[in-house]
């Protein structure tokens, strides 16, 4: 699966021709949000028809903000029609497969290993990005296959 996500990702930048979370929402028509959520909740997806939106909470660090954009992005593109807020609170499905997917999406949207400034320093890396660091293990070592 892994694989599927690191290409989506990099399809994805050659067609916008950005890494940019927000610019490609826009090229994408898939509104971005920003309002007031509940603490636990930093952001989420939702569609509606032919409609789609990406909320995220108000006031967060540019670089969670954007890590956080990134992820619902790849809920949008990866998991559509699901609606991860009503199982979580409605069934005992769980939805860590659907999280991680997401997660390991924005890492590979986010994070570019052939920019010659890179850091081999995955903790610098996890901060400069916002990536959790379970997600950059699973990123680095699919790159070191793929490579």
């Amino acid at each position: 699966m892994t694989e599927k996500v690191f290409s989506l990702a990099k399809n994805l930048i050659d067609a916008c021709g950005t890494r940019n979370p927000r610019e490609i929402c826009r090229e994408l028509n898939i509104s971005v949000v920003f309002t007031d959520l509940p603490e636990s909740i930093d952001g989420f997806y939702m569609e509606s028809g032919e409609r789609q939106a990406v909320i995220v909470k108000n006031g967060m660090d540019p670089i969670k903000s954007d890590f956080c954009l990134a992820h619902e992005l790849g809920h949008a593109l990866m998991h559509k029609g699901i609606n991860n807020l009503f199982i979580s609170e409605n069934t005992n499905m769980p939805l860590g497969r659907f999280e991680r997917e997401a997660d390991l999406f924005a890492a590979a949207l986010l994070i570019d290993i052939s920019d010659p400034d890179f850091i081999a320093d995955s903790q610098k890396i996890g901060e400069a990005f916002g990536v959790p660091q379970y997600i950059l293990d699973v990123y680095f070592s699919e790159i070191c296959k793929t490579n």
